[in-house]
C-alpha cells in the first residue's frame, strides 16, 4: 500500500544515510559466500539484518505534522496497557501464592515463557519470579516495556497529558515486577537518560515522582510473598 500510494507522487529520503546502508548491505551479502551449501542460513541472516531496513524508510513517512506524532504515540502507548496491565496481574498472582493459575494460561508453554519456573530467592524469603505476559520470554516482555517507556513519555513531553503520564507509570510498574534484575538497574538509568536527553530540568521532579509512585507498587507487588501489606 505504502509503495502503491507513493509510486506517483515520487521517492525522497532527505538525510537518508544511504552509503552506510549500502555498504552494510554489501557486507552481509558478502558473507553468503562461504555458507552457499546450506543457503537456508545464509537467508536467515539476511532477513535479520537487512529486512527492517525499509521500515526507516516507511516511518518517513508515517508521520506528517506534530498533531500527528502525538496521535501515533497515543496510540502505541494505549495498546502497551494491555500487555502490562496482564503483567503486573501475573505478578500479584504470582507473588500472592496463585502460580499454578498464571501457569495455566499457558499450557505446555509455561515451562518455556518462565525459564523453567525460575524463583530468584535473595533470603529471608525475598524472590524474583518471572513474568512473561503476552510474551514468549520475559526478556522480550521486559524490552517492550522499556521501549513503550520512551513512547510514553514522549507522549506526554509533547501533549502534557496526566493520562500519558498514568501509563507511564504502569509501564514502569510492569517492567520493574517483570522479574527481569536488569530492570531493577537499566530501566531507572532509561528513565535518568530520557529525562536527561529531554532537555527540560524542569521534568526531572516529575519523572522522580512517577518512578517513585512505580516503585513503591512494585514493592507492595513483590512483598506480597512476605505477607508485609
Amino acid at each position: 500500500g505504502f509503495v502503491l500510494d507513493r509510486w506517483r507522487r515520487g521517492w525522497t529520503f532527505d538525510g537518508a544515510p544511504i552509503l552506510p546502508i549500502g555498504l552494510f548491505a554489501f557486507l552481509v551479502l558478502i558473507e553468503f559466500v562461504p555458507q552457499l551449501s546450506n543457503p537456508l542460513v545464509p537467508l536467515i541472516g539476511a532477513k535479520v539484518w537487512l529486512m527492517y531496513i525499509p521500515l526507516m524508510f516507511l516511518g518517513y513517512y508515517l508521520v506528517n505534522s506534530k498533531a500527528q506524532l502525538i496521535k501515533l504515540l497515543r496510540l502505541m502507548s494505549l495498546v502497551a496497557v494491555v500487555p502490562a496491565t496482564l503483567g503486573i496481574l501475573e505478578a500479584l498472582l504470582l507473588y500472592t501464592g496463585h502460580s499454578a493459575s498464571v501457569y495455566a494460561f499457558y499450557g505446555p508453554a509455561a515451562v518455556a515463557v518462565t525459564q523453567n519456573f525460575t524463583d530468584l530467592s535473595y533470603g529471608v524469603g525475598l524472590h524474583l519470579l518471572r513474568v512473561p505476559s503476552t510474551f514468549s520470554f520475559v526478556t522480550q516482555y521486559f524490552e517492550f516495556l522499556n521501549a513503550m517507556i520512551l513512547v510514553s513519555f514522549a507522549w506526554w513531553r509533547m501533549s502534557s497529558s496526566r493520562v500519558a503520564l498514568s501509563i507511564m507509570i504502569l509501564l514502569l510498574l510492569a517492567a520493574l515486577t517483570s522479574g527481569s534484575r536488569a530492570a531493577l538497574v537499566m530501566t531507572p538509568l532509561l528513565l535518568a537518560l530520557v529525562v536527561f536527553f529531554g532537555g527540560k530540568p524542569g521534568h526531572i521532579g516529575v519523572a522522580a515522582l512517577v518512578f517513585a509512585v512505580a516503585f513503591v507498587g512494585t514493592l507492595f507487588v513483590t512483598s506480597q510473598s512476605l505477607g508485609v501489606f
